[in-house]
């Protein structure tokens, strides 16, 4: 489901600008909750292991329809768990982020951990779209 308090918005067109020595871009990706169980108490690890599975394909489906989207090249799934974390949330979930851009530190990991390979050989494992369904 959509984030209640959106850090993007799916809506609007990526608007690029050069600002001094910085590139600035509008708010264009995606934030969305997703919502790992239906008990208000539910705690992560102690979920059923096909139950938590039903989490992982709900990280995986909404992946791969962002991945339809040309603008977006990167998702983040993260948790945050309580007040410390910054949790608006009392009801166990988990969050997903899709962005125009990939992180240079992602860039940059990538590119150590396949120092075999050309640096937009080991890009191109964050910006490959995924296949259709299995």
């Amino acid at each position: 489901m959509p984030n209640k308090f959106p850090a993007l918005r799916i809506e609007g067109e990526l608007e690029r600008s050069g600002e001094g020595l910085y590139d600035r871009m509008n708010g264009v990706g995606a934030h969305e909750v997703v919502i790992e169980a239906p008990a208000h108490d539910a705690v992560i690890e102690r979920l059923a292991t096909a139950h938590l599975a039903e989490v992982l394909r709900a990280y995986r489906e909404r992946i791969r329809d962002l991945a339809k989207d040309p603008r977006l090249e990167y998702v983040m799934v993260f948790k945050n768990h309580g007040d410390p974390a910054g949790a608006s949330l009392e009801h166990t979930h988990s969050q997903l982020i899709a962005t125009p851009i990939v992180p240079s530190m992602v860039e940059e990991e990538l590119a150590g951990a396949h120092p075999a390979l050309p640096d937009q050989a080991a890009l191109h494992l964050v910006r490959h779209r995924p296949p259709g369904p299995p």
